[in-house]
């Protein structure tokens, strides 16, 4: 499972050396980038930082049910996979059987 984690995080915007500091989003794959710059973006409009928090926060909870239910999905596709029989998912294409209005066609 993908474990999300916020952290602060400064962020120098240009070489005038603008300093922004925000909550960002870390999973196993990286910093979440559009919710970084989402946050940044607002934060420059004068979001609070427990406005920051909350969004943050919502965005992360999303991502592990997202994960989870990905997880969730993959099991029974293989629950499935697992338990039907593959002859019975055969296809035959109309083209052995002469027929050019169709391509094809379940047995």
């Amino acid at each position: 499972m993908d474990l999300a984690v916020r952290r602060k995080a400064i962020v120098i915007e240009d070489d005038s050396g603008v300093r922004s500091e925000i909550l960002v989003l870390m999973t196993s794959r990286g910093v979440l980038t559009p919710l970084l710059n989402y946050v940044l973006h607002k934060q420059q409009e004068g979001r609070s930082y427990s406005w920051m928090d909350r969004t943050v926060r919502a965005v992360g909870s999303m991502d592990s049910k997202q994960e989870k239910t990905q997880q969730e999905w993959e099991k029974a596709r293989q629950a499935l996979h697992d338990h039907t029989d593959p002859r019975g998912l055969v296809a035959t294409t109309l083209e052995h059987i002469k027929k050019p209005s169709a391509s094809l066609c379940w047995p």
